[in-house]
């Protein structure tokens, strides 16, 4: 949790017809991070653990059971995945929940595939994210898949830009959260070190 000394791993699951949200593991942190001090930052990394960051400077990592990555990496004593093996498919979507929270509604689907976290800047308003085309299996993603700096209009889902970084293992960036810096470039993590794609 953000500002406190422990890292909560939060499921969606299937409630009947619905869904709830539940806490699956909760890792205390007292031990390493000092009392008055709180967790100011998280970013999930390519092994399944989890990264953290302190307010007073404490930086480490947890483990925790997800499914890891790549697909169809699996935790201790789940079952095999079906299928064995899936390229990387879909899209964004924005939905929007209701003023009632009961209902939501699609209010745009775009074919652009993100392959890192995407974010919201406050700067300009836009969403920006690191997108993949080419070959995706799961040797297509390190090989000769293609890596963009993708900017997402969120009122329409259109894309008004995209640079492009490079190809393959170097610029995987492993579903990770970028960082945007006041000049509008791209710090992002991938499976080999962090990139910095500027804007053009």
């Amino acid at each position: 949790m953000i500002g406190q000394a422990v890292v909560n791993l939060i499921g969606h699951h299937r409630a009947g017809s619905g869904w709830t949200l539940r806490i699956d593991q909760s890792t205390p942190l007292g031990d390493v991070v000092p009392a008055g001090d709180g967790i100011v930052g998280l970013t999930p990394a390519w092994d399944g653990r989890i990264w953290f960051a302190t307010g007073d400077g404490t930086i480490g990592t947890v483990d925790t059971s997800t499914y890891g990555y790549p697909y169809p990496a699996l935790p201790a004593g789940a079952p095999v995945s079906r299928p064995s093996s899936a390229d990387f498919d879909g899209g964004l979507s924005r939905i929007d929940i209701d003023a009632e929270g009961t209902g939501c509604s699609v209010v745009w689907n775009s074919p652009v595939e993100s392959a890192a976290l995407p974010r919201l800047s406050l700067a300009d308003g836009k969403i920006c994210t690191v997108s993949v085309t080419g070959p995706t299996g799961s040797v297509g993603l390190n090989t000769f898949a293609q890596y963009h700096r993708s900017v997402i209009d969120p009122a329409t889902g259109a894309q008004p830009g995209s640079s492009f970084p490079g190809i393959g293992l170097l610029f995987n960036p492993l579903q990770m959260r970028g960082t945007a810096a006041p000049d509008g470039a791209l710090h992002q993590g991938t499976e080999t070190g962090v990139v910095g794609i500027s804007e053009r």
